[in-house]
């Protein structure tokens, strides 16, 4: 099984090449795969590990600070108590990638809808709720963004199946 550095970098080199054949070809379809297989980077199929990612977790306490890493653990906390590591809803593509933007997706209804009824019970303004979780679907489940994320889903899962870790290889 290959380590979260592997993982990231075969996401990176994805997203470089979707990139490469966006500019090529001029084409925005392929820019949202590079977004969606750069996104694979950060929610990847590791975040059912308790550490919610090793390779996560250290960029971003390098780039965001403790504060920032202890979020992101706390936010895949309910993620990573779910599953047990490498288990098909976790790794497999396609579904992995659905059950995982739900999640995300849950998380975002609930604190921009309590936020914006919040709002609306203080204030009385007239907030247009349901265009906003339209606009978070569309956004998360666009079909191009998701090839993307599922590219580096199928790259992480066949890089797990492929690679063996050899007893005693950190």
């Amino acid at each position: 099984m290959s380590d979260g550095k592997v993982h990231a970098t075969a996401s990176l080199l994805l997203a470089a090449s979707f990139s490469v054949a966006a500019m090529a070809t001029n084409s925005p379809d392929l820019f949202k795969c590079a977004v969606g297989s750069l996104v694979g980077v950060f929610v990847t199929p590791d975040l059912d590990l308790s550490n919610a990612g090793v390779v996560q977790g250290s960029f971003i306490r390098k780039k965001v600070g403790w504060f920032g890493e202890r979020a992101w653990k706390w936010f895949w906390k309910g993620y990573s108590e779910s599953f047990k590591h490498g288990q098909f809803a976790s790794h497999f593509p396609v579904y992995s990638t659905i059950v995982r933007l739900l999640y995300v997706y849950f998380w975002i209804v609930l604190v921009e809808g309590g936020t914006h009824l919040l709002i609306h019970f203080l204030f009385d303004y007239n907030l247009q709720l349901i265009n906003d979780f339209i606009w978070w679907g569309k956004m998360m489940f666009g079909l191009n963004f998701f090839y993307g994320l599922v590219s580096s889903d199928l790259i992480h899962y066949t890089l797990d199946k492929f690679t063996v870790k050899h007893i005693g290889e950190q």
